[in-house]
């Protein structure tokens, strides 16, 4: 289960701010307590953040170097000196380049931009560029998102004659380039009052140096879309430059942006921070990744509508080829690591590929983003080409992917980064051993609780804050982003009192949702999974939602927009409410290891088989091995006995943190972490990625074919002594057992009801309502194999949806009997095998 966690923890201080605050400005405690967890913790600092204004920027003359920087370029305007730009590919550079460019230009400037190539020229400065530069004529060189790190390459210019102004947000180290200025908030020899500028917000700060902040709100639009893209917090100058230029985006946009909007399939007047990031940006990031990034600059500095048009276009194009290149790459990283990967032991991913097979430079960066977030584990990709790899590493909340790359450093060409993401370039034959050295860096680094993903939130949200009051005050808080999270708040012990899945394929779970004594709509969009589970009664769950405005008819309604959701496991009665579904999910499992494996079940081979002898151990020692780590040990319960016993341990505190699903565990991040699954479906269970598979003594003739697994027999333990009963196989044979009688009875009930009335809302209401009407006493899993049997046998025609089950009996059917139902052969011959099982036990 992922860890549930407040963005800011409690603490005196803590209510005594919010409560100034909400005093001061006289907004909800509920709004106070959201600018206090973004760290806002004064009056001035609030009024500001719920009303950004530009005369909230900081003097830039506060920077290092800035007076310097403008009087050089002063110099060079009026003396007509060939002044250079030198930016970056991705969307920070181009957005700092393009903004600085338009406004030298438009103070008369001999200008231009150089973009390098992401592929031949690698970021930042290099000398070969610098000398083209000076080829040119150019006399001054003004760094833009980079530079910060080119000792070497600053030094060549200033031999040759050039002035250099770096102006950068990259860390820097003590050794500064000896450039005629090094602006930059981040230098530690100077204090600027906020340090957290994009690059794109340094080029502003240079811009309003030199024009005032008129100059500034030119360029509002290019601004926000770099600062946004570079995810860089959302606070302080940030927020203001930011929200600001959304405003102009959403008003009146240049021409490049405007055409951009409308090639991203978007309106002008719809435009926020969510849009700028997965819809603008990725397109403006792609022609760096595809072909050149020299394509965006020409774009936002488009004079002409149909260039505009036409360079949006191309790059909605590349875009598209991005991202079609990017999920084949995606998905056979997927792939690799779950059929031949160990995540008990990998605790960091590093994968390698050919470059003409798809790993394409450009895209690794943001496919290790992907892996790293589906399988919440540090995730280094590398593409090969010739002799030479090109890596690009993304990391999680914790570890540090600059320190660890940095204790490997002499394996690389190349390195540089930080602590959340890093790239680098490394000789082919050094990828073996870098793999070895990370892999044992991680294991006596990183603490395997960071492999449980955390979802944070803003607190609880009593029944009585929760108004469309509260959800226009949370709009004030926009633009959302990195340092100013969207408000999303916990909800403890939720009851899902109704459910349904929407859109393609189910994927999305409208529902219900009780807290409070009051009920409230919610959707979980991904959490259509989550449906089987809740259906079939209230069951408790903790859920971390957005409160949002939903209108429908012209009335407008609070919603839960769920994000995050678990089940409750306090009590024993909320374990009893999670197994309810025991034996519908039981007969999935049973399809899926009878009905579809007929090359390997057969009646002989189940009742002949000869079972290892799987080592043996006792509750104690297997609940020992879930407490020692957080990782790589499985219990499968095929009971509802032995769920029961399983899930008690969660209830009692012994393995806390350990993952439980029916069938198998639907999120990538669950596969290798502590486990428990009930009913297990084998074939879509990664057993490799165990070291510890524990089974429930008693249950073992109920995995058919586990015992064929490569692999699996030196992994495999049988815990005894967990059921004093010692009667379980008998107990479970006759709650899974289905004789004639049985049959015979549902269908004289079934023929017995009037037309229209077979028709449920779920298989458990149809069991109870047979169950009521006959005497009789099955389970789901009973009553579902003999609605197969008979639908295969063509006696009945059953219509399963979302919402309801239908069966409507077939007039004058056939005579057949039930063994030529295939269904039914292969049931019989499973359960005779257990029954034969338990008879030589006896």
């Amino acid at each position: 289960m992922p860890l549930y966690l407040p963005l800011v923890e409690e603490t005196p201080e803590w209510k005594r701010c919010i409560e100034r605050i909400q005093s001061g400005l006289g907004v909800s405690q509920v709004m106070a307590r959201l600018l206090v967890n973004r760290g806002i913790t004064d009056l001035q600092q609030a009024a500001l953040f719920i009303n950004p204004t530009l005369d909230g920027l900081h003097d830039p003359f506060l920077l290092p170097d800035m007076a310097t920087a403008v009087e050089r370029i002063r110099k060079a305007i009026d003396s007509g000196e060939h002044i250079a730009i030198y930016g970056d590919y991705d969307v920070d550079g181009i957005t700092a380049a393009s903004a600085l460019y338009l406004f030298l230009k438009g103070r008369g400037a001999d200008v231009e931009v150089y973009i390098p190539d992401r592929y031949s020229e690698g970021y930042g400065m290099n000398c070969q560029a610098v000398e083209q530069l000076y080829a040119r004529g150019t006399k001054l060189i003004i760094t833009v998102d980079c530079g910060i790190t080119a000792l070497e390459e600053v030094e060549l210019a200033r031999q040759l004659g050039m002035d250099v102004i770096v102006t950068d947000h990259h860390r820097c180290s003590d050794d500064l380039p000896h450039a005629c200025a090094v602006v930059n908030p981040s230098r530690s020899d100077h204090s600027y009052p906020f340090c957290n500028l994009a690059g794109v917000g340094v080029a502003a700060k240079l811009i309003q140096a030199l024009g005032g902040i008129e100059a500034v709100e030119e360029y509002l639009d290019l601004i926000a879309l770099g600062t946004v893209a570079d995810v860089v917090p959302l606070l302080g100058e940030n927020r203001i430059l930011a929200a600001k230029g959304i405003e102009r985006i959403n008003t009146s946009p240049r021409l490049g942006v405007e055409a951009l909007i409308k090639a991203a399939g978007l309106s002008q007047g719809n435009i926020d921070a969510y849009r700028i990031a997965f819809m603008l940006a990725p397109r403006l990031n792609a022609a760096g990744r595809m072909s050149t990034a020299y394509l965006g600059f020409l774009l936002l500095t488009a004079q002409d509508e149909e260039d505009a048009i036409r360079i949006a276009r191309q790059l909605n194009e590349e875009n598209s080829r991005r991202q079609q290149i990017e999920n084949a790459l995606v998905e056979e990283c997927r792939d690799r690591l779950l059929q031949s990967g160990d995540l008990s032991t990998e605790w960091i991913i590093v994968l390698e590929g050919e470059e003409g097979e798809g790993w394409h430079p450009g895209v690794i960066g943001i496919a290790a983003s992907k892996i790293s977030e589906q399988f919440y584990r540090p995730c280094i990709l590398i593409s090969l080409q010739g002799d030479i790899g090109v890596g690009s590493a993304r990391s999680i909340e914790g570890f540090n992917m600059y320190d660890a790359l940095k204790q490997v450093d002499d394996l690389f060409i190349r390195f540089g980064g930080h602590e959340m993401a890093a790239g680098f370039s490394i000789p082919r034959e050094a990828v073996p051993e870098l793999k070895q050295r990370l892999l044992s860096y991680a294991h006596h680094n990183m603490d395997d609780s960071l492999l449980i993903p955390r979802d944070y939130h803003d607190g609880l949200l009593m029944p009585h804050d929760i108004t469309l009051s509260l959800v226009q005050e949370i709009k004030r808080l926009e633009p959302f982003g990195m340092g100013n999270p969207p408000p999303q708040f916990l909800f403890c012990n939720a009851e899902v009192e109704n459910c349904w899945t929407v859109g393609n394929d189910g994927k999305h779970l409208k529902m219900s949702v009780s807290t409070g004594q009051r009920l409230w709509d919610a959707i979980g969009f991904g959490l259509g999974d989550k449906k089987d589970y809740l259906l079939g009664g209230r069951k408790k769950v903790d859920i971390i939602a957005a409160v949002e405005e939903n209108e429908w008819g012209g009335v407008k309604k609070i919603q839960f927009n769920v994000k995050s959701m678990q089940a409750v496991l306090n009590d024993r009665n909320d374990v009893e409410a999670f197994l309810e579904p025991f034996y519908f999910k039981f007969f999935d499992a049973f399809l899926q290891e009878i009905m579809y494996n007929n090359d390997c079940i057969n009646g002989k081979q189940l009742s002949k088989a000869e079972w290892p002898a799987f080592q043996q151990v006792g509750c104690e020692e297997a609940v020992r091995c879930f407490k020692t780590s957080k990782v790589g040990s499985l219990i499968l319960a095929n009971t509802l006995e032995g769920a029961r016993w399983a899930l008690s341990l969660m209830v009692e505190g012994e393995m806390s943190h350990t993952a439980f699903a029916y069938g198998y565990f639907h999120e990538m991040w669950e596969t290798g972490m502590n486990g428990i699954l009930l009913a297990p479906v084998i074939d879509r269970v990664f057993f490799r990625h165990y070291r510890r598979i524990f089974l429930l003594e008693g249950e073992l003739p109920l995995y058919p074919r586990l015992h064929l697994m490569e692999g699996l027999r030196e992994r495999v333990y049988v815990i005894k002594g967990w059921n004093s009963q010692e009667v379980l196989l008998k107990d479970v044979i006759e709650r899974l057992d289905v004789e004639r009688p049985h049959f015979v009875a549902l269908y004289k009930w079934l023929h017995s009801r009037r037309q229209g009335q077979n028709l449920w809302p779920g298989v458990s209401k149809m069991v109870w309502q047979f169950n009521r009407a006959t005497g009789q006493d099955i389970n789901e899993f009973q009553l579902r194999l003999m609605l197969g049997v008979f639908k295969e046998l063509d006696f009945v025609r059953i219509d399963s949806q979302q919402s309801y089950v239908k069966v409507e009996c077939v007039q004058n059917p056939r005579s057949r009997e039930l063994t030529e139902s295939v269904l039914y052969q292969k049931y019989r011959a499973w359960i005779e095998g257990l029954q034969s099982h338990c008879k030589k036990e006896e």
